[in-house]
């Protein structure tokens, strides 16, 4: 059960950035798809199909919250896994080997986000993911400190028990 606990902390850098990724490209193809329709004669003829590309539009400029709920939802539940797990002692062990491997691996994950939101084809579109942006440039930090976090609670666990 606790390696379960850290392969699921390895995971969290894999997962807000794939997560990131691909909904940053779903997000840059449909809204290229959307200008595209929305400049032909046959959809701005038709206010519904008008209407429902412009509603549409406004579910996917939404897409930047999905990112900071699943880096909120996925930081939690490892700090309560850390909490609940924190009395198996090579769990700690582990745990620290973890952070070794995965935190000198998420700065390529930034730089790789860095190099593609850079490109002038998706540059335009940046500027509707601010948060997804941040935490996935700054994912090395925020892996740092969720890992440490998760330390912190299975310790406190331990000296909680120990009373």
């Amino acid at each position: 059960m606790a390696f379960e606990n850290i392969k699921y902390w390895i995971a969290i850098p894999f997962i807000l950035f794939a997560a990131g990724f691909t909904i940053f490209l779903v997000y840059s193809l449909s809204n290229t798809f959307i200008t595209e329709l929305q400049g032909t004669t046959a959809v701005t003829d038709v206010p519904e199909a008008a209407q429902a590309l412009t509603d549409h539009v406004d579910n996917i400029n939404k897409f930047d919250y999905l990112i900071v709920s699943m880096f909120f939802g996925l930081s939690i539940a490892l700090i309560i896994l850390s909490f609940v797990l924190g009395d198996v002692g090579i769990y700690n062990i582990i745990y620290i080997i973890a952070m070794i491997i995965v935190i000198p691996i998420t700065p390529y994950f930034s730089n790789f986000w860095e190099s593609v939101t850079a490109m002038s084809q998706f540059g335009t579109n940046l500027s509707h993911f601010p948060i997804t942006n941040h935490i996935i440039l700054n994912l090395p930090i925020y892996a740092t400190i969720i890992g440490f976090l998760g330390i912190a609670a299975s310790v406190l666990k331990r000296g909680i028990t120990s009373l």
